[in-house]
């Protein structure tokens, strides 16, 4: 119940942000989701929030230029032989408890080769592909977002390049958000800088694997994954270096550090330095991703600090400290 009410909010968070209105639907009928698309205007969102909607052989469900339909909370679109079409403007997004199933060959248009797009946003729900034989995506033209291997990946026909899985950005845009919200005239003109050209160091749109068939002819999901991490952590390194005017000094400072094992060969480390002011209040650096091997230690940097952890097992912490913490506070 938590988890739906949570889906929920971040439905409705993600409405208010834009100032549109949305519909909350939980239903099992094909029908009454069309009807509800049709009738929305430019600007409206719908929810699919619950319920199992089924596209058979002669179904087309089309979401319409400027709208938004949002499935999440448990709601499930299963495309079985029908055709799910997004219109050049529209969005499809799948969130937190959201399921797509693909089981049919072209079973998703986006957009048509004009110049406005369409966006489809698969990275925060769970796509599952149960039709491998041939392309089961084709982007005419718009957007396509989707996870970068860890939930499975699905076949593309991308302007005539078959069988594309593009990267998941979602660290580097979390990162991104941090630096939305620093305020700039706190800080530094060069620190500010520095920022700026860690931001814009970021290369958008990479292929993290290409196929022309069954096999993986181009298959780099764990390098573009550490690639992103990189960029994602360069963006906050600079955000923990901005240097602010007539501020306290910092007279002391702590790590902390957990493990978080997903899918894959890695492990990912999370590490957060504490800060001591002068004048008695305490500041927390954004906490930075390293990715690791099983009972990896290494020494990792998170702005001027350099921080030494021991690792056991998957996900312990045994030993971890700041090793340059004298030369740190001097700088």
């Amino acid at each position: 119940m938590a988890k739906k009410l949570w889906g929920l909010f971040v439905v409705l968070a993600f409405c208010f942000a834009l100032a549109i209105p949305a519909a909350a639907l939980v239903t099992d009928s094909l029908i009454d989701l069309q009807e509800a698309l049709g009738a929305a205007a430019v600007g409206d969102v719908v929810v699919l929030e619950g319920g199992t909607v089924e596209l058979a052989a002669g179904d087309t469900l089309v979401v319409p230029a400027g709208v938004t339909l949002v499935v999440s909370g448990g709601a499930r679109i299963n495309i079985d032989g029908g055709t799910l079409r997004i219109a050049d403007g529209g969005t499809f997004l799948l969130l937190d408890g959201g399921t797509l199933c693909i089981r049919t060959i072209y079973a998703v248009y986006i957009g048509t080769d004009t110049l406005a797009s369409a966006v489809m946003d698969l990275t925060g729900g769970n796509l599952i592909r149960e039709y491998i034989g041939s392309t089961t995506i084709i982007v005419n033209r718009g957007e396509f977002k989707i996870i970068d291997g860890q939930l499975g990946y699905p076949m593309l026909n991308y302007y005539g390049a078959p069988f594309i899985t593009f990267a998941n950005y979602s660290e580097v845009n979390a990162a991104l958000a941090q630096a939305d919200g620093v305020d700039r005239e706190l800080y530094t003109a060069e620190s500010l800088a520095a920022l700026d050209d860690a931001i814009g160091a970021v290369e958008w749109g990479i292929v993290a694997r290409y196929e022309t068939g069954l096999a993986g002819e181009y298959n780099n999901l764990d390098a573009v994954r550490e690639q992103i991490t990189e960029w994602a952590n360069d963006i906050l390194a600079a955000i923990n270096s901005l240097e602010e005017t007539g501020v306290a000094d910092v007279v002391d400072a702590s790590a902390s550090a957990y493990v978080v094992v997903p899918k894959g060969s890695k492990n990912d480390l999370y590490i957060t330095i504490t800060e001591q002011l002068s004048n008695g209040a305490t500041r927390v650096l954004e906490t930075m991703m390293f990715s690791i091997d099983n009972n990896a230690s290494g020494t990792y940097s998170v702005g001027p600090y350099k921080i030494y952890v021991d690792t056991k097992g998957n996900d312990q912490i045994r030993q971890i400290y700041i090793t340059n913490l004298d030369e740190a506070l001097r700088s």
